[in-house]
């Protein structure tokens, strides 16, 4: 069993360490305490991984954005079809 603090974790994926403490406090990443060190064992970050990667040829929506039949919009904001309101993301 191979484990990660976050410093080690935020490298592996190139992103910062403070993103990594966000996942951790919003409980979106598993991880276990060795008194007051987190640490974050390699089988939690491949799992965090596959169930965020998106498939070819499928679309996912962004944090703050639904999808309807016309692609993905702001939620709230209407979408009109060839208007200067279309704010489509995607299609």
């Amino acid at each position: 069993m191979k484990l990660y603090t976050p410093q080690e974790v935020a490298e592996l994926a190139g992103v910062t360490k403070d993103l990594i403490y966000k996942l951790i406090r919003k409980g979106e990443l598993a991880h276990c305490y060795f008194g007051s060190l987190i640490r974050i064992r390699e089988e939690e970050l491949h799992k965090y991984v596959d169930e965020r990667t998106v498939k070819r040829g499928t679309k996912q929506p962004r944090e703050g954005v639904e999808r309807d039949d016309g692609g993905f919009h702001a939620i709230g904001t209407p979408v009109g079809k060839g208007t200067n309101q279309n704010i489509a993301l995607g299609h």
